[in-house]
């Protein structure tokens, strides 16, 4: 299970990139039809600033380092700005790796804080007193 999560963690696309994508994509693609191709000028700033927002909601919200926040930005933008509507399909693999890591049961204990504070208790044992936590309990005194 390790590895997928490790998996989705670098492939994944935050559920809400990809809804943002899938819609807007599709909103420009009809705007195109419409207008005969004379509104593909507007493609490309949407595409930008949909890539800025992506590369905010990857960062802030799917806890993606900067790195990758803007690689899955920069493909957001990049299959916005192309002119068709087919090319946000392509991005529905790494949406369901995303939405795989949001849903599994560690990425919650780490957002209700859980995993990465445990509590430490102070025991007295046979030979003095030993720390213990939630995770592991650590050696006896020697």
């Amino acid at each position: 299970m390790e590895k997928v999560f490790s998996f989705c963690s670098k492939f994944g696309l935050h559920p809400l990139t990809a809804l943002g994508l899938f819609a807007v994509d599709w909103m420009l693609f009809g705007e195109e039809v419409a207008t005969g191709g004379a509104g593909g000028l507007i493609s490309l700033p949407v595409g930008v600033v949909l890539g800025l927002i992506a590369i905010l909601i990857q960062k802030h919200s799917y806890k993606d380092e900067t790195a990758p926040a803007v690689a899955k930005g920069l493909l957001v933008g990049l299959l916005t700005a192309i002119p068709a509507p087919l090319s946000s399909l392509g991005i529905l693999p790494m949406a369901a790796f995303g939405l795989i890591k949001v849903l599994s049961p560690k990425q919650r204990q780490v957002a209700d804080g859980e995993l990465p504070h445990p509590t430490l208790e102070l025991a007295e044992g046979e030979s003095g007193y030993r720390f213990t936590d939630q995770l592991f309990e650590s050696p006896k005194g020697k």
